[in-house]
């Protein structure tokens, strides 16, 4: 009884924070809309072209929300889910400036614009604040078990944890204390409300979610390779038969198409805008060293193909002299100091724009790996030359939600997803939130020291 009291309170706190979530939502468009009305005086309030604006900007603020991860309050740190919020009312609020000029033909009063988002931002930052107060208040730590196979993998959920205070581990259990049936291992589940289940036998794998399914426990699993691939199966029914077809392949013609416009358009415009900040780097870069400013390095592509990648040089000229093929490990003495800010900003990426105005790479795909590195994967990951199925990016799945140390079977993993998933709005998306992450410092980590490649 006490178990299922617990449970309608967990059920009744996320309704309380789905209401202060949309709370958020209606203040910030109400801001907007009394700024509007302020700046717009000749229009009046319910005029039909101010009702449009306010229905795009809402729609607009509410996709924001969803692809800056903005409201996931208690899954978040506190500084990360502000700067998602900020992310969130920038864009939203500049591309509502671009459509209202369009509509009107005027620009709107931009020092009242400037002080709407003034306004949102404070709302915003307290919003974070007592929103993370009361979900911490509110909704306990979910008693956690970590279930694991081999004794290293016990640690394995640790980072999750550090990052967020929504688990607290009760439990840590290794399937090779018990035998079958396994009575004994569901019994030790009996107080638990959440499992991280890392690389376990398929056996038990299928009797806890057997158990997860009728006992309402939730099962957070590390996916094999195997996982990854049915997640990305279509459904299908072939003669009255449900069935799943694990299929990864190319986009179709017309997504490629539009796909590589937005390359084009994207790069130059970019390029363009980010010459003034390429030219300083440059001649910081030579002023340091007086070496050569720009680090060509070959790398794979789409079929397979070699191209040469182009960098900002971040490190000393002799970086690789033993003529072996590594990654910047954390705190690397290769790094010239311009380096070291350069590669902190991903201001170094910058001259891959013109890799991508050529079609060497996409704005979106997986990142291209080096041909030594890459053959070295593959000895492991025999399945990492998918990732070739499409063209190299700047961004993705993989750098948007893992670091420069991530492991390549994670990495595959997540390239893999985005393949399978490939879209215009998904590169949009992808796009946005690479914005966000270029304000984490943990996705410009490097691997050990005395590691050559990501592998662990």
């Amino acid at each position: 009884m006490k178990k299922e009291l617990h449970k309608v309170q967990r059920y009744q706190a996320k309704d309380i924070m789905t209401l202060c979530k949309a709370l958020l939502i209606a203040l910030q468009v109400a801001i907007f809309v009394i700024g509007w009305d302020l700046m717009q005086p000749k229009i009046r309030f319910f005029a039909q072209t101010s009702l449009l604006l306010f229905v795009i900007y809402a729609i607009i603020l509410f996709w924001m929300h969803s692809t800056y991860k903005s409201l996931r309050v208690g899954s978040s740190k506190l500084i990360h889910l502000f700067t998602a919020q900020f992310l969130t009312l920038f864009v939203s609020n500049c591309l509502l400036l671009m459509i209202a000029t369009l509509s009107i033909r005027q620009l709107p009063n931009l020092w009242l614009f400037i002080a709407v988002f003034i306004v949102q931002v404070a709302v915003s930052l307290l919003w974070c604040y007592l929103a993370h107060q009361l979900f911490h208040a509110i909704t306990p730590p979910k008693r956690t078990a970590v279930v694991f196979d081999r004794p290293e993998d016990e640690s394995a959920f640790d980072g999750i944890f550090e990052y967020t205070g929504k688990y607290a581990v009760a439990k840590r259990i290794c399937v090779q204390d018990f035998q079958a049936p396994y009575d004994e291992l569901l019994a030790e589940l009996s107080d638990i409300e959440s499992v991280f289940l890392a690389d376990v036998p398929q056996e038990i794998r299928s009797l806890l979610f057997r158990y997860a399914t009728n006992h309402r426990l939730s099962v957070n699993l590390y996916p094999t390779m195997d996982d990854v691939l049915l997640s990305t199966a279509r459904r299908r029914f072939i003669a009255n038969i449900p069935m799943l077809k694990v299929s990864i392949g190319t986009a179709p013609l017309p997504v490629r198409f539009i796909k590589r416009t937005m390359d084009i358009i994207g790069s130059g415009l970019l390029l363009i805008v980010a010459s003034p900040i390429m030219a300083v780097v440059a001649i910081l870069i030579h002023r340091e060293d007086h070496g050569p400013i720009f680090y060509r390095q070959k790398r794979l592509t789409i079929g397979g193909k070699e191209f040469e990648i182009l960098k900002f040089r971040s490190m000393r000229t002799d970086a690789e002299k033993d003529g072996v093929a590594r990654l910047a490990a954390e705190k690397d003495n290769r790094i010239t100091g311009i380096g070291q800010m350069i590669r902190a900003t991903r201001l170094d990426e910058l001259p891959q724009l013109w890799n991508i105005f050529k079609g060497d790479m996409s704005l979106v795909g997986p990142r291209p790996e080096r041909p030594e590195i890459a053959r070295q994967y593959m000895q492991v990951l025999p399945q990492f030359d998918a990732r070739l199925k499409v063209k190299a990016g700047l961004t993705g799945y993989a750098q948007v939600n893992g670091k420069y140390n991530t492991t390549p079977a994670e990495k595959l993993q997540m390239d893999l997803m985005y393949i399978s998933e490939m879209s215009i709005a998904l590169d949009v998306k992808l796009i946005l939130q690479t914005v966000q992450i270029m304000m984490k410092k943990e996705s410009t980590e490097g691997v050990t020291q005395g590691q050559t490649t990501a592998m662990k």
